[in-house]
């Protein structure tokens, strides 16, 4: 005889999971905390597992709770979907597909805006694009509110074993500015030696390939900024004051219109792009195919 879970208590354990407390899902749900108690102790022994543990005052999930979350997340999100999408007054037809993105703040725009692009002529498909930190978007990607995260840095394995990481695309990273820089005295890489330069933040890779780099060749660059957003790095260097690290891609636009020049491209530094995704759960079909797209599209930068 075939086993049927019991979406009640499902859906009562994800309330319990997303508030936190059985207290606050009570009051939620409009149940006591004791019937609340009963309902997922019944959903505990049809698992034969336990979901939640206690620590001091506060629920903790086990690692089976952890997976259950996952999977209650996508069916209560995709119910909500549905029922969205059939009580349209037009219906399901006319009710957009929603792609869910984020990037990481440092990331830059030009490259988000290679991702989105195709998507946004497509008028079956609505997008919505987030912006945050590593660990803010990647706690979106386990609440569903996320499809894929866009990063320049991977998740440790080692952190969360949950996630995915797909390198996308390994792209060249070079010393930019005004022409004015182009003819040094010095052969390179000495001539980085006292060169002005807005370097990205220690948080990010390209910065520590870059110490690293330096070190290696015994030269001191003078370090004007120490800069997170890519965007701001492309306009100090269109100020003139100094050279700027980034990815070319960063820079595309001015370097076609010889408003900046590559003055150096520093040896074995390169910017990785990742699609971050829950590993359990495959990706929807749009974002399989903004993934596949944007990776084709990046191989022209090499």
């Amino acid at each position: 005889m075939d086993k049927w879970l019991n979406y009640h208590n499902l859906y009562y354990f994800w309330t319990i999971a997303r508030d936190g407390s059985m207290t606050k899902a009570g009051k939620r749900l409009r149940l006591s905390v004791s019937n609340l108690s009963g309902q997922i102790k019944a959903l505990e022994e049809s698992f034969g597992q336990k979901l939640f543990t206690r620590q001091g005052r506060s629920l903790v999930l086990t690692e089976a709770g952890k997976i259950a979350l996952e999977y209650a997340n996508t069916i209560f999100t995709s119910g909500q979907e549905l029922y969205e999408v059939l009580t349209t007054s037009e219906g399901p037809s006319a009710k957009p597909q929603l792609a869910r993105i984020g990037a990481l703040n440092s990331m830059s725009k030009n490259l988000q805006y290679a991702f989105v692009k195709p998507l946004i002529f497509e008028r079956s498909i609505r997008i919505r694009l987030t912006e945050g930190s590593l660990s803010e978007l990647v706690r979106q990607l386990h609440s569903h509110d996320l499809d894929v995260v866009l990063s320049n840095m991977p998740v440790r394995s080692d952190q969360d074993q949950e996630i995915f990481n797909q390198r996308l695309a390994e792209l060249p990273v070079d010393l930019v500015g005004h022409k004015r820089f182009q003819n040094p005295k010095e052969d390179w890489p000495k001539a980085l030696d006292g060169l002005p330069c807005f370097v990205p933040t220690l948080e990010s890779r390209i910065r520590n390939e870059w110490e690293h780099f330096c070190v290696q060749h015994r030269v001191s660059p003078v370090i004007l900024g120490e800069i997170e957003d890519m965007a701001m790095l492309r306009l100090l260097a269109l100020s003139g004051e100094g050279c700027a690290l980034v990815p070319q891609v960063v820079v595309q636009d001015e370097l076609k219109a010889r408003k900046l020049e590559v003055i150096y491209r520093p040896k074995n530094i390169k910017e990785n792009i990742y699609a971050i995704t829950r590993r359990r759960l495959k990706p929807h079909d749009v974002m399989d195919d903004a993934i596949t797209r944007f990776t084709r599209d990046m191989k022209t930068w090499k």
